[in-house]
C-alpha cells in the first residue's frame, strides 16, 4: 500500500483468477469485520490471480 492510501476508502485485492467482475460488488471478511466492496477497476490479470481495486462501501462489525 502506498503512503496516503491507508484512509482512502479504497483497497487493492489479489484473488482467484477470473473472479473480478466490473458489475458485481463483493463481500470481504477481515479481522472479524465484514466489508462490502464496489469494483473500481481490474489492475492486472494472470493465470493464477486477478488484481483489482475496490471502494469500501460499508463495514459491518458483527461478522463472525
Amino acid at each position: 500500500m502506498a503512503a496516503g492510501e491507508a484512509n482512502s476508502g479504497e483497497i487493492t485485492l489479489m484473488m482467484r483468477p477470473s473472479v473480478f467482475s466490473q458489475s458485481q460488488s463483493v463481500v470481504m471478511e477481515a479481522y472479524d469485520r465484514r466489508y462490502r466492496l464496489s469494483p473500481l477497476k481490474l489492475i492486472d490479470r494472470g493465470q493464477e490471480f486477478d488484481l483489482a481495486r475496490y471502494r469500501i462501501l460499508e463495514e459491518d462489525r458483527r461478522a463472525t
